[in-house]
């Protein structure tokens, strides 16, 4: 069965506290970190006020299409819109405002039903059928009016989803699995994968998991670095890959890797302990990717 490693707490401080501090002092207490509690509220926030924002805007309209219609007398707005064969037009003239007012106001409505499934984490498909997309193909589908609330739903649906996999202090390894890359486990087999959509997300998401982790310890809040023991050669191969191209402290890849004294999670292994270690030789690839990078950036500059 998988084994963990987690870090311990990088100091406190104490005196009064700023809200920065109040907000991370709050995260400690539920196990999350800062960024994770402004991200969450701030989504609750927006999609409050859309909700709010639409409301207000339903209302208004109203207001304006019940003016337009009550002040327009029959006999008087019938002087106003006839048209030279006589034609009157004064019905048509209220309902192209009211028309325009519904309209402005489904649109409004759509963005909001976009955030509102980012919440609730829904699926291609079902934004599909709800947006009345799923059965279209080729131009009928990118033609289509509710086509780019789709897209909007796509393109943040992977932030949304990143997002949570932070806040719920997902492991890297963890995060593999979910992508369906579980058996993914040599390099060999790493190799066909480096350039699917899946492997980009994992790239993102480590890259997101290590800010994360960073920033923790800027704010001091306790961070969780978690290494999977069970994850496969594949995994754990690009987990470093990504650290080196990353420019990582090589303090921050032994935590990450758990090169770590026992019993003491904060305190990292040197000389010979560290050498003995299971999992150096993740370490020395670290240090060789390092170098490449370094060399590259050398050479750009």
């Amino acid at each position: 069965m998988p084994t963990t490693v987690v870090a311990g707490s990088w100091g406190s401080r104490a005196g009064s506290l700023t809200m920065a501090e109040a907000i991370s002092q709050f995260a400690i207490a539920g196990k999350t970190s800062p960024r994770s509690i402004i991200m969450r509220l701030l989504d609750h926030v927006l999609l409050a006020t859309v909700v709010t924002l639409l409301a207000s805007t339903y209302a208004a309209a109203q207001t304006k299409i019940s003016a337009v219609t009550s002040h327009s007398s029959p006999n008087l707005g019938e002087e106003l819109v006839r048209d030279r064969n006589g034609a009157n037009n004064g019905r048509s003239l209220r309902v192209n405002a009211n028309t325009a007012g519904a309209t402005w106001l489904e649109k409004l409505g759509k963005h909001a039903k976009v955030f509102w499934w980012l919440e609730t984490e829904k699926t291609d498909d079902y934004v599909l059928k709800a947006l009345n997309l799923k059965e279209l193909r080729g131009s009928d589908l990118t033609k289509n009016a509710n086509y780019k609330y789709f897209l909007k739903f796509a393109k943040k649906a992977e932030s949304y989803r990143l997002n949570k996999w932070v806040r719920k202090k997902f492991s890297t390894y963890q995060v593999w699995k979910e992508l369906g890359l579980q058996k993914v486990r040599t390099v060999e087999q790493l190799n066909q994968i480096r350039n699917t959509k899946e492997f980009g997300i994992y790239k993102r998401f480590v890259n997101e998991f290590d800010d994360d982790v960073l920033r923790s310890v800027a704010g001091y809040n306790p961070p969780k670095v978690v290494v999977d023991r069970g994850a496969p050669k594949a995994e754990m191969t690009a987990r470093v890959e990504i650290m080196a191209e990353a420019k990582r402290p090589m303090v921050y890849a032994k935590l990450a890797l758990g090169l770590t004294v026992p019993g003491k999670p904060g305190v990292t292994l040197k000389g010979e302990a560290l050498k003995n270690h299971d999992d150096y030789g993740y370490f020395e690839l670290f240090l060789a990717e390092a170098a490449k990078v370094a060399k590259t950036t050398n050479k750009v500059a």
